[in-house]
């Protein structure tokens, strides 16, 4: 086998181990809390889903400026102007 095939040999066997081995990792877990989790889901367009956990973190707690804040970005998206004033406003009384 010359040099060059050679090369290409271990080339391809990385190419082919290296998602096994990827496959093999333990996947990584992170808690965040569910405001975070709210945050990111806004940030991917599932607006309708932000809504119902950020509804649960307000009732849980009801002047969580971060929860309100994205509750007011929601607004924003969907063109419910007034209601963003409101909860941005709500943030600056707090």
């Amino acid at each position: 086998m010359t040099p060059g095939w050679l090369a290409v040999a271990v080339l391809l066997s990385l190419a082919v181990l290296a998602p096994a081995r990827a496959q093999n990792d333990a996947p990584v877990h992170r808690e965040i809390s569910e405001t975070a989790a709210a945050g990111l889901l806004v940030q991917g367009g599932r607006l309708d889903d932000a809504k119902r956990v950020l509804a649960h973190v307000l009732q849980l707690t009801p002047n969580d400026n971060e929860a309100i804040f994205l509750t007011g970005l929601i607004a924003v998206a969907e063109k419910r102007y007034e209601d963003a004033v409101e909860a941005f406003r709500r943030i600056l009384a707090a």
